[in-house]
């Protein structure tokens, strides 16, 4: 099963917020959210389990650059399916090794109970351990200022709290959302 897309350095828009020293990087997230939009329409939208996804190569995508990109499933013995993000120039793609394999991984409908928010008591105990915060302001400045650029779309850090071994984050939907 094989579903494709063409994007741009702005199409889909978000990705115009996700950049390195100033070039568009294909954030690992939206290869994933690409995987489960495709899954969605071939096995209804469930809730899944993404295991073994590795990031093999980014998808670097210079302004006024487009690329296509397809998300490939192959059934597994046992249930799900392994998947595959990948990309070729927009002209290219007749031969193999026209495409570049940017993630892959295992999909499968979640078997057992969905995830649950930490009780208040547990996520008060990992904030005491963490000495510390840091405003989310602040943390896009430092970002910043090494050259990871993230505009509005991907600011959901309002503050978080770092320790040895451990962060906890307090999120809250971006200014544009």
């Amino acid at each position: 099963i094989v579903f494709q897309r063409l994007v741009r350095h702005d199409v889909p828009s978000f990705l115009d917020d996700h950049r390195l020293y100033s070039t568009v990087v294909v954030p690992g997230s939206a290869h994933l959210a690409f995987i489960l939009t495709a899954m969605a329409t071939v096995d209804g939208n469930q809730p899944y389990v993404i295991t073994n996804a590795t990031f093999r190569q980014p998808l670097v995508m210079p302004d006024g650059q487009s690329r296509r990109m397809q998300f490939s499933f192959e059934p597994r013995e046992s249930q799900g399916h392994h998947f595959a993000s990948q990309s070729c120039e927009e002209k290219t793609g007749t031969r193999r090794d026209d495409w570049v394999v940017h993630a892959d991984g295992d999909i499968a409908p979640l078997d057992g109970p969905e995830a649950t928010p930490l009780p208040p008591q547990e996520r008060m105990a990992i904030i005491d351990r963490c000495s510390q915060v840091i405003a989310g302001d602040d943390y896009y400045q430092l970002m910043w200022d090494v050259g990871y650029h993230l505009g509005t779309s991907f600011r959901w850090i309002d503050q978080l709290w770092r320790g040895k071994g451990e962060v906890i984050c307090r999120l809250r939907p971006p200014a544009s959302s």
